[in-house]
């Protein structure tokens, strides 16, 4: 009689512990954004185009995005509770930077960057943020001459002038425990100097590059590596091949003259031709200098978008497995 009482007593305990578990549920993250580069995927709205230029043949970029909070009313604390997103995009971004490093001005009027506000502090039943308007972000430079920008890159030759702008709205942030504010969607209108067009946009954090080049093959014969591009040998870079003829007349340097050359303490250059690798965008990819891994949600469903080679998002948020 006794053991049958102690195990009603140790069944009735587990009971209320598991009744008390389920009871604490996970509060819910506050609505937030990573912060850094995401690779934003462009679907261009049929019939949207207006103008003329190419500003609809754009199929992605990577975005510049942060998150700030915004002090409380009457004092100099942050509040927690009312977070402001700002987005720029590489496009904005590098005009700018090609217009000041050749000394041109842009427009006083200028915002680089598009900023919004989320509409509440905590995700809705569907666990996204939403920032329904930003400001539109907008760049104006005149002409600017060629001028050597970067020592590790050649001349930049003369640029034209250039208004480029760019409106997001209806900015929607997928926001849980396990993935906080790491995948988006929105909506945007993309004007480049007089050529408009609207997308849907889907973006991920991190951007992470799915550039790969074929291998190669060694012929044990020859020491030539044999491509697998066009099946034939290609010789060993900087080698020339175990047989390959060496033209003891050459001037070394002579066949590179008129060419860029890069600084010693710049970085190496990565190799030609590269294709899409989707084992890039998986969490056993290899990382040089790194540990492994891309650091992407092992739980999103990525893949290695063709003519960006950036890993994108499978499908809109929430695209997990």
């Amino acid at each position: 009689m006794r053991a049958h009482r102690e195990t009603f007593l140790r069944f009735s305990s587990l009971v209320v512990l598991t009744a008390g578990l389920v009871a604490c549920d996970q509060p819910s993250p506050k609505c937030n954004i990573a912060r850094g580069l995401f690779s934003a995927r462009y679907t261009l709205v049929p019939g949207s185009v207006t103008g003329t230029g190419t500003c609809g043949e754009l199929l992605g970029e990577e975005l510049w995005v942060a998150a700030y909070n915004q002090r409380k009313p009457g004092s100099t604390n942050p509040d927690p509770d009312h977070i402001q997103v700002g987005i720029i995009s590489t496009t904005t971004q590098d005009i700018k930077s090609r217009a000041e490093c050749s000394g041109v001005a842009s427009t006083a009027s200028e915002t680089p960057y598009a900023l919004g506000s989320f509409a509440s502090s905590k995700p809705d039943s569907d666990d996204f943020c939403h920032v329904p308007t930003l400001t539109p972000s907008q760049v104006t430079v005149a002409e600017a001459e060629a001028a050597d920008c970067d020592p590790c890159q050649p001349t930049f030759p003369t640029e034209p002038a250039h208004d480029v702008r760019y409106e997001w709205s209806n900015v929607r942030v997928f926001v849980t425990a396990g993935a906080n504010g790491t995948q988006f969607a929105a909506d945007l209108k993309r004007s480049i100097d007089g050529c408009s067009a609207q997308f849907k946009v889907t973006a991920l954090y991190p951007s992470v590059s799915c550039a790969g080049y074929p291998v190669v093959d060694m012929n044990p014969a020859t020491g030539d590596d044999a491509g697998l591009e066009d099946g034939g040998p290609v010789a060993d870079a900087g080698l020339g091949g175990m047989d390959a003829e060496v033209d003891t007349d050459a001037t070394i340097g002579e066949e590179d003259a008129g060419e860029f050359v890069p600084g010693p303490d710049c970085p190496a250059p990565p190799p030609p031709n590269p294709i899409p690798d989707e084992t890039l965008c998986s969490q056993d990819a290899p990382i040089t200098g790194g540990p492994s891994g891309t650091n992407i949600n092992p739980e999103f469903m990525v893949q290695c978008d063709q003519q960006q080679l950036r890993c994108v998002l499978s499908s809109d948020p929430p695209s997990l497995r």
